[in-house]
């Protein structure tokens, strides 16, 4: 649910969308390249700055969608 809320995000502002995996309950964010008909992944580490962007902003909007607490309705970029 959560990888779906930030693809949802990432169509809007990039041209990119991600992938989510638990590994031994760590998760790890990867980037889906269509390369050739091939599918390869690009961990969020290695991505350049305003993918990196794009992906925090995604990310926070997502979990502010699924946060039961306190929600914001504004969000400031430096």
């Amino acid at each position: 649910m959560l990888e779906k809320k930030i693809n949802n995000t990432l169509r809007n502002i990039a041209n990119y969308e991600i992938k989510l995996d638990l590994e031994n309950k760590n998760p790890e964010f990867r980037k889906i390249i269509n390369f050739n008909e091939q599918v390869k992944y690009l961990n969020v580490k290695e991505l350049c700055g305003f993918e990196r962007v794009a992906f925090n902003v995604g990310l926070r909007l997502a979990l502010n969608n699924m946060s039961i607490i306190s929600k914001n309705n504004f969000l400031i970029i430096d």
